[in-house]
């Protein structure tokens, strides 16, 4: 909070934000605290994002969003997951089963008509 209230002001230059930030990441790792740790991370990322360092917000941002099981229709981590396609729109969460881009598909289900297909 005290970081986006910095930026709001236009007062501090951006490694005193980054380094709010990045305190507020390690509290938050400290205390178990995955949503604010979460949140701290977006934030991060979003000045990385900024700077032009999109791969390392991109790095970070998926380390603890690759963390969450459950949830993921929650504000939190749907903000997350839009920040990590805004970063790298092709390859979000490479190697994760638990998140994927979602099919879409034109074509409807047929009908099953109870009968066996004979080959």
């Amino acid at each position: 909070m005290k970081a986006s209230i910095l930026s709001t002001l236009g007062r501090s230059a951006a490694k005193e934000i980054e380094s709010v930030l990045r305190e507020s990441v390690e509290i938050s790792r400290r205390q178990h605290a995955r949503c604010f740790e979460l949140r701290s991370v977006c934030d991060l990322a979003r000045l990385w994002k900024k700077q032009g360092r999109e791969e390392e917000a991109l790095k970070l941002l998926q380390s603890i969003y690759n963390q969450f099981s459950e949830g993921f229709d929650t504000a939190d981590l749907l903000e997350a997951k839009a920040l990590l396609e805004s970063l790298s729109p092709d390859s979000i969460l490479k190697g994760s089963a638990r998140v994927q881009k979602p099919r879409t598909s034109n074509r409807r289900p047929r009908p099953s008509s109870g009968r066996k297909k004979v080959k």
